[in-house]
């Protein structure tokens, strides 16, 4: 696994999660073949972010939770791990009541470099929630 976590993250990287990437479909004697899901990463140290939308629950009749950037999930990872648009995410953090959340990673992720002696080295990842993910990523 690339990337050494610098003193900061390994104290603050407390969650773990697993992340998924598409394969790219063939086409086969004209049929596209279905995309299948391939673990790229098991139990990454990270640092969630996760949004509590109380004034518009989700399990209110009616009502989803709104995607803005007041609702989105986020998840900041060592930016050394290819991590892209589309892909899965699924946090896995024992003893969380929210252990095999499944996130589909939205839009490209915000890196940060190193900055004078800061070595920040990190990406920052929007996520939604998914909780029909795809066949091949375990929810």
């Amino acid at each position: 696994m690339a990337g050494v976590l610098c003193p900061r993250q390994r104290c603050f990287y407390r969650d773990r999660c697993d992340v998924y990437h598409p394969t790219t479909p063939t086409v086969t004697a004209g049929v596209l073949s279905e995309i299948s899901w391939t673990k790229v990463y098991s139990a990454l140290p990270c640092a969630f972010n996760n949004t509590q939308n109380d004034s518009d629950p989700e399990g209110a009749i009616g009502r989803i939770k709104r995607r803005s950037p007041l609702t989105e999930d986020e998840v900041r990872l060592h930016s050394d791990w290819a991590v892209y648009d589309g892909d899965y995410i699924v946090y896995k953090t024992t003893g969380d009541p929210n252990v095999n959340t499944c996130f589909r990673v939205m839009g490209e992720p915000q890196q940060f470099g190193t900055a004078g002696r800061r070595r920040i080295n990190e990406q920052t990842l929007k996520l939604m929630s998914d909780n029909k993910p795809p066949t091949g990523v375990p929810a």
